[in-house]
């Protein structure tokens, strides 16, 4: 339950005993700070636990244009779940990777594959 909703209050969950900022009772972001993990690995996709960091990540990278760097969504998602421990490179482009129909990795640049959400039109104005 801490790992569904964190990344709404930035993203610590409810205050169990143990499950403040950036605890890893949530296997998300257990996983994603886990410097033990290898590029060869493959991310577990599961949109019921990952759905509040896709989530996420799809937001920032609408509000930064679709791409920026996976550095960039490091700092970003460090910052939204109040860890105290860094997110790794590789468990967050593994992460990516598993929703390559959203997310495309190329080197160190992550670009958004979905489009962009239609504007919403203003009223004309009267003359």
């Amino acid at each position: 339950r801490a790992c569904t909703q964190e990344l709404g209050r930035g993203i610590a969950g409810p205050a169990e005993a143990g499950a403040g900022p950036g605890s890893a009772h949530c296997p998300v972001l257990e996983r994603l700070t886990d410097d033990t993990y290898v590029p060869t690995q493959l991310w577990p996709a599961d949109l019921r636990l990952d759905g509040p960091y896709v989530r996420a990540i799809v937001a920032q990278l609408r509000q930064l244009g679709g791409s920026t760097t996976v550095s960039k969504l490091r700092g970003f998602l460090r910052n939204r779940v109040n860890s105290y421990s860094n997110i790794k490179s590789v468990p967050l482009k593994a992460l990516l990777s598993a929703y390559s129909r959203l997310f495309l990795v190329k080197s160190n640049q992550v670009t958004l594959l979905l489009p962009k959400p239609p504007q919403q039109q203003q009223p004309a104005q009267q003359q």
